[in-house]
């Protein structure tokens, strides 16, 4: 083994090391995303009575596939994040 070489080697091995620990945030990262699912609620107050909107039309609402915001059933987007129905 040649002393010239030994810089070499141990930036190699730092480059790996931190390779691996990329690797390594990555997959943990996507497996936490794959977990959280967001489901629509629905909220009251204290007398049992759910919110109502001002800009509420009909009795009918829709969840948002994507966000899961609450919006009127006559709409064709999503009013948050504009994704068709």
């Amino acid at each position: 083994m040649y002393p010239e070489f030994i810089p070499i080697y141990i930036g190699l091995v730092v480059i790996i090391g931190l390779a691996i620990a990329i690797l390594i945030l990555l997959i943990c990262l996507l497996k936490d995303k794959g977990d959280k699912t967001v489901t629509p609620t629905s909220y009251s107050d204290k007398n049992g009575n759910s919110p109502i909107k001002a800009n509420q039309t009909s009795g009918n609402m829709a969840f948002c596939k994507k966000c899961a915001t609450q919006f009127d059933a006559s709409e064709r987007f999503c009013p948050n994040c504009g994704t068709p129905r």
